[in-house]
């Protein structure tokens, strides 16, 4: 790690910007679950519209949906309740104007959807987290698999 951080423009550990950006946007009341189908939504997406992941840490298909280990050990200490601001103080910016643009254009898509609906979209048949747990759990999602759900889920042209 701290090799990765002399070079410049390495990303370890982009997700946790990533993260930092989506509790800041809902003000600190985004939960562990909440955070992990918002990172998992914004990384399909950026697939799928931007043509490129927003981040490069790996997402897993757990029991109970996608999930990054990164970010869940990081704030798995909150349990069921908010992240709050003091747990990202060593976290740097690192996010480009667009990065920042489009998180917030995801937070602003599924703010007002409660929790058990965010897991409903993550958890839908053909999603790459359905794929991939049903094979056996705990693997890592294919980048493929996320672009695949994105063209057969949620791409305009699929409805």
């Amino acid at each position: 790690m701290v090799q990765c951080e002399r070079i410049k423009g390495c990303n370890m550990n982009k997700i946790l910007a990533v993260s930092k950006k989506i509790c800041e946007l809902s003000n600190y009341t985004t939960t562990n679950l909440r955070l992990q189908k918002q990172l998992y939504i914004a990384q399909v997406l950026s697939l799928g519209i931007r043509k490129k992941t927003l981040f490069t840490e790996e997402i897993q298909a757990w029991k109970y949906g996608p999930v990054s280990p990164v970010v869940y050990n990081r704030f798995k200490m909150f349990g069921s309740h908010c992240i709050n601001a003091i747990a990202f103080k060593d976290v740097s910016d690192q996010l480009t104007k667009d990065e920042n643009e489009f998180i917030t254009a995801v937070v602003d898509s599924t703010k007002q959807l409660e929790d058990w609906q965010l897991v409903g979209l993550t958890h839908r048949d053909g999603t790459a987290w359905s794929n991939t747990f049903n094979n056996q759990p705990f693997q890592n999602i294919s980048i493929d698999a996320m672009k695949q759900e994105y063209a057969c889920l949620w791409s305009k042209k699929n409805g």
